[in-house]
């Protein structure tokens, strides 16, 4: 009986291991941050990184986050800062 016990905790333990580590599993964080320069002109900066959701949601607390278990390579699309087009210089 006390075999059965062990086995049954060994298996359970194996199976709570196994989430936790696909918790863990990295794909791709997209982040999208708005803030103000010294002038006041508003930007968006949009950032794609390979990470964790955890860590993800973690670093870009704060803005908008999308978090997908794929790679960011096989996402596709362009990143950068973007200037508010109503306060950019004429």
């Amino acid at each position: 009986m006390r075999g059965a016990w062990i086995g049954l905790t060994v298996g359970a333990l194996t199976i709570v291991t196994g989430s936790l580590a696909r918790a863990d599993e990295g794909g791709c964080c997209e982040a999208e941050c708005r803030t103000t320069d010294t002038s006041g002109a508003a930007l968006a900066t949009m950032t794609r990184s390979d990470m964790t959701q955890a860590k993800c949601e973690t670093r870009f607390s704060g803005c908008d986050i999308t978090w997908r278990p794929e790679a960011c390579a096989s996402v596709g699309g362009e990143m950068g800062i973007v200037r508010h087009p109503d306060t950019e210089e004429r």
